[in-house]
């Protein structure tokens, strides 16, 4: 029996050994894994913000900055030059190439090495020889440069018509004679509405809601804030195109899908009779939504506004805002519209 006694206590001693080993290096696993998924996050965050420096030639102090602003092992993320390689993503072959010769895409590999002294230092795996532990991570990402387009809006352009067929008459106000194709907002050309993107604008010139007087830029008249009159007078909305409630004059703006606006019922109106609530940073409106553009710039003048594709939109529709007969009104506005750079993680 003492005999059997005392193989128990070895063996149990063995094993015991065993599972705190086992148990160590679960710790020190878990650790390099949790570092692990954090750099990643670090490189996706630099590849991203890398890919949109490459139209302006920031890419490398975008990825650093971005990379820095990730902790490991309660440090910021350190990225060097030839940790960012920039080059050509070919989305059909899924290869990367460097090249500085038109690059599209940018790779980032983040390490903490030894090599670079900031390895992850183990626990208990440094028992048996091994204090510290390398981690590699990559990762890629692709943008496609922003695209600009310039658009005529005329003064008589009545956002109420968007999308709808000619002969369509405006508003109750027979007399004044609005009527697609004469008073149609502009079908802004050349730039694909994509849902998710945000759009920029740029505006100069003047309208007139009178021929020839009242001149206003592309804000409008903030003194004079009012709704479309013939939406308000019959359930909010006309041609199945909400109201809106913004200064007369002001550049106005509309997503539609591929229906035709009328085919079913209007959101709700919103409303832009504040500077506060014109000064804002983004906007995302919603499908047959109209919503205030004016000059697609904040209150100081500089910061760019920018406008989110609603789901579901493939057309954008500029008008002018009035609260009726539109055809009396004059004067041109023109448009850059910007669609920003499309940044997409690729691997």
């Amino acid at each position: 029996m003492r005999r059997r006694n005392g193989f128990a206590v070895v063996y149990l001693l063995v094993m015991f050994t065993a599972v705190c080993g086992l148990v160590s290096l679960s710790v020190d696993f878990g650790r390099v894994s949790l570092d692990k998924a954090e750099l990643q996050l670090a490189a996706d965050a630099a590849a991203r913000n890398g890919a949109a420096g490459l139209p302006t030639n920031v890419e490398l102090t975008n990825a650093q900055t971005a990379a820095a602003a990730n902790l490991v092992e309660g440090r910021p993320v350190v990225l060097q030059a030839s940790d960012v390689i920039i080059g050509v993503w070919n989305s059909s072959t899924g290869v990367f190439t460097p090249t500085s010769s038109s690059p599209n895409a940018v790779k980032i590999t983040a390490q903490l090495s030894a090599a670079r002294g900031d390895a992850v230092p183990t626990w208990f795996a440094s028992l048996v020889g091994c204090k510290s532990c390398d981690i590699h991570v990559t990762s890629i990402a692709t943008v496609v440069p922003p695209v600009q387009t310039a658009v005529p809006v005329d003064g008589k352009a009545d956002p109420w018509l968007a999308g709808m067929p000619n002969g369509t008459t405006a508003n109750y106000y027979s007399e004044f004679g609005d009527a697609a194709p004469n008073n149609s907002p502009v079908l802004v050309p050349t730039i694909s509405i994509i849902p998710g993107q945000t759009l920029n604008f740029q505006f100069n010139g003047t309208v007139s809601n009178w021929a020839g007087d009242n001149p206003y830029g592309c804000d409008g008249d903030a003194g004079y804030v009012g709704d479309d009159w013939w939406a308000d007078s019959n359930g909010n909305a006309e041609h199945g195109i909400a109201n809106v409630t913004a200064p007369i004059a002001a550049v106005i703006g509309v997503f539609l899908d591929n229906s035709q606006p009328d085919s079913s019922a209007a959101p709700a109106a919103l409303n832009f009779g504040t500077s506060a609530s014109r000064d804002f940073a983004s906007i995302s409106p919603l499908v047959k939504q109209p919503f205030f553009i004016g000059d697609g710039l904040r209150a100081d003048g500089v910061t760019l506004q920018g406008f989110v594709v609603p789901p579901g939109a493939t057309r954008l529709y500029i008008g002018i805002m009035d609260f009726q007969q539109w055809s009396d009104n004059s004067g041109v506005m023109t448009t850059t519209v910007t669609k920003a750079a499309q940044v997409t993680l690729v691997n």
